[in-house]
């Protein structure tokens, strides 16, 4: 989650958005948007435009599946997530043309992101 604070911090309008079941419990949804603010505490011009304009964008459960399909359509880039790369999410995205940027592991963690490479 830092390193998604730090990309939100550095990238101006930029947005942040995180799509679980979790989040449509309002506690832990304000929890995790409470963490992101933390993410960058020194920067007043960040928390709010955070709060102004809607930078992180936390999703729960979609009924179908092309609900879910189309919420990719919110999506310029995804960025996977590490140290356990995606799989079913990296492939979605780039079903529906929307270009994942992952971190490069070695070893055993590098599996999931070769095996979608193998796939395409």
């Amino acid at each position: 989650m830092a390193l998604w604070g730090r990309v939100l911090a550095a990238v101006p309008h930029s947005r942040l958005l995180l799509k679980s079941p979790v989040f449509e419990k309002g506690t832990l949804k304000e929890h995790v948007e409470g963490i992101i603010r933390q993410l960058a505490p020194d920067n007043q011009k960040l928390q709010a435009e955070m709060e102004s304009e809607g930078r992180v964008i936390l999703l729960g459960r979609t009924v179908t599946e092309s609900e879910h399909l189309r919420s990719y359509l919110r999506m310029d880039v995804a960025l996977d997530t590490f140290p356990y790369s995606g799989t079913t999410t990296t492939i979605e995205c780039l079903l529906m043309g929307v270009p994942v940027v992952t971190k490069r592991q070695t070893g055993a963690k590098s599996v999931h992101a070769s095996n979608v490479r193998c796939i395409l």
